[in-house]
């Protein structure tokens, strides 16, 4: 499976979230409206170009992403 999530990296991975796939499509993140850092991951908040609203979680450990719908 390829990784559901597309982001900007400059100086660090995971720095920006672009698009994610969702139910066999890539669409476009409108809005960042939260980002936050726990040990382990870390989330973001976003809303993509449709409307509806995800949380993006960056598993710093294993180095893999998970989406999920609000």
């Amino acid at each position: 499976m390829h990784t559901p999530v597309t982001c900007r990296s400059d100086y660090t991975y995971a720095q920006r979230p672009i698009s994610i796939y969702w139910e066999e499509d890539w669409y476009l993140i409108d809005e960042i409206s939260g980002e936050w850092n726990t040990p382990e991951e870390k989330v973001f908040r976003v809303q993509i170009e449709n409307g509806r609203f995800f949380y993006l979680f960056y598993r710093k450990l294993s180095d893999d992403w998970e989406v999920k719908e609000e």
